[in-house]
């Protein structure tokens, strides 16, 4: 399987760095992972840990069509058959490129105290906490 997995930045911090390391531990169970974003201080540990990077544009505003187009455009060279969003805006742009490219899904996962209410109830959701789940689940 092709997965893209693209954290909300690539700077320091506890979502991104979970992003990673689950993307080079599934690349090491045969998967394959393409790591997507914004240069920051983690794409060097992205690429030792053996991830194609892929550098994203400048996004502006959020959700991006600049972003969905590049995604859409890496989702069709890499033949990606999962986008991983990491946080609202990246699971927006994962999910618009994703109904772009017939065949590709996306799903997010969201390490905040709470998830954007404007995230679709339709797309598969990962979240930090149980509490969290537990919201989720009972707001449908």
């Amino acid at each position: 399987m092709r997965i893209l997995i693209y954290p909300h930045d690539l700077g320091l911090g506890g979502s991104q760095l979970n992003a990673i390391e689950l993307g080079a531990a599934v690349q090491a169970l045969g998967h394959g992972v393409v790591l997507f974003g914004q240069p920051g201080a983690l794409v060097r540990h992205a690429t030792e840990l053996g991830l194609d990077y892929v550098e994203a544009p400048l996004p502006g505003k959020r959700p991006s069509p600049r972003v969905v187009r590049a995604l859409a455009k890496t989702v069709r060279e890499r033949r990606i058959e999962v986008l991983h969003g990491y946080e609202w805006p990246p699971a927006l742009e994962c999910l618009a490129a994703a109904r772009l490219v017939p065949g590709t899904t996306a799903v997010c996962t969201v390490m905040s105290m709470a998830v954007a209410p404007f995230i679709p109830y339709t797309m598969p959701l990962v979240v930090g906490t149980e509490q969290i789940r537990q919201v989720e689940t009972d707001a449908g």
